[in-house]
């Protein structure tokens, strides 16, 4: 495997041909490379893929000093110096043909390599207990392509969702050897979800995953008419074993004005700024795009994650000498993701280890801040985004009433006082 699923291979929309991302932190300043890989076989993509991470990293480590001329070279024998200081994976070689590996050109397999003859030493047996994905064998059929594209398409979704999506897919069908849904049963389906459990994933995570796979056969009555969802009850014991999130207190948010903010790069900073004055979810900062206006009072339109999350939040008065005097466009240039990141290392190298707090702990400090300057449990609840009334209250039309109103001119005098 390359990583995570999903980190370095993508695919254009209507191509099947794999191509690879490679992106530098944003301090560096160097732009994201985008390559093709000239095969449609994810397998072979990420085996093609290798060298060029490796490289990539150590390019990464070379930019940062952390890594001499000498180490390179003594180290790292398949990679070769190239101008500029950077280094390359070492051409591909078959027979008396050299394949150079370039940024313009796609890396070429050969078709028919010279076969290898070398003693293999056997393996030992894996522990019944352990459960080893298989590989994936042939392409997904047809059925099932067809399944999970229908209902991908049956709503509008994050950006996120559908490549997370198709990722958990092809990762069941490496499990069970690229079976088809159809020949599969409930004992895959609980396996699956053992094996996730075994890998120490969370079990929201775990139930989050395998929804992904449940929730497209549920959908297709031609599938539950003939036989059941194999991931049905797939997850049988759920553990309330999420980490409770602490929010950051004065003393740490005077520690990071101090220490962190001034040495942010403008991506990371601005999220934490937006976050902490706004209490926003990562992904809402940057799915921001544009703002609003209403009696002379900047918002802007948020809410992907629930249909409750949707509302309208003002811009804090503090928070608006760090934002463009009108917002035409993203406001960040790196990925959501890699600030993420970024902003924690930053919290971890400033002193703030708590394994409990972490960069959304500021949507904690958020509500904390809201209820301590007295805010209506209504307007906190329609501030941060969660669900309007008690959750074991059933809903009638009366709750829809007076929805679409905006009401940031009673919304932003609390706002602005949950600063940073």
């Amino acid at each position: 495997m390359v990583g995570r699923k999903g980190e370095y291979l993508f695919r254009k929309p209507g191509s099947d041909v794999w191509r690879i991302r490679l992106q530098y932190p944003s301090d560096t300043g160097k732009p994201p490379i985008r390559r093709s890989l000239g095969t449609t076989d994810r397998a072979v993509a990420e085996i093609m893929a290798m060298p060029l991470i490796q490289a990539h990293k150590v390019n990464i480590l070379r930019e940062r000093q952390r890594v001499s001329l000498e180490t390179i070279l003594r180290d790292f024998p398949m990679l070769q110096m190239v101008g500029g200081g950077a280094v390359e994976p070492l051409p591909v070689v078959a027979g008396d043909a050299v394949k150079p590996i370039t940024n313009e050109a796609p890396i070429i397999v050969p078709s028919s390599p010279a076969p290898v003859k070398a003693p293999v030493a056997k393996p030992p047996a894996p522990s019944k207990s352990d459960i080893v994905p298989r590989i994936v064998v042939g392409p997904i059929s047809a059925a099932d392509q067809a399944m999970l594209d229908t209902f991908l398409g049956l709503k509008q979704r994050n950006k996120f969702y559908e490549g997370e999506a198709r990722n958990e897919w092809n990762a069941f069908r490496a499990f069970v050897g690229g079976r088809a849904m159809k020949d599969c049963t409930r004992v895959d389906g609980r396996a699956y979800a053992t094996y996730l459990s075994k890998k120490g994933l969370k079990s929201a995570t775990v139930t989050k995953r395998i929804n992904y796979l449940s929730a497209p056969i549920a959908h297709d009555p031609t599938f539950t008419d003939t036989r059941p969802n194999p991931f049905d009850r797939a997850v049988v014991v759920v553990v309330d074993d999420a980490k409770e999130i602490l929010p950051f207190t004065d003393d740490d948010m005077t520690l990071v004005r101090d220490q962190m903010l001034p040495k942010l790069g403008p991506n990371e900073k601005l999220l934490w700024l937006m976050c902490a004055t706004m209490g926003l979810r990562h992904s809402e900062a940057f799915a921001i795009e544009r703002e609003h206006s209403h009696k002379g009072i900047r918002f802007v339109k948020l809410g992907q994650k629930t249909k409750d999350s949707k509302r309208d939040l003002p811009l804090p008065d503090c928070l608006l000498p760090f934002l463009p005097v009108r917002i035409h466009g993203p406001l960040f240039t790196g990925s959501c993701k890699n600030v993420s990141k970024n902003l924690l290392r930053a919290l971890r190298r400033v002193g703030i280890t708590d394994s409990q707090k972490n960069v959304y702990s500021l949507r904690h400090r958020a509500h904390a801040r809201l209820r301590r300057v007295r805010c209506p449990e209504d307007l906190q609840r329609m501030i941060v985004g969660h669900t309007l009334g008690h959750k074991h209250v059933r809903k009638d039309v009366h709750d829809r009433y007076g929805q679409g109103e905006c009401l940031v001119d009673l919304t932003k005098p609390f706002v602005d006082q949950i600063g940073f």
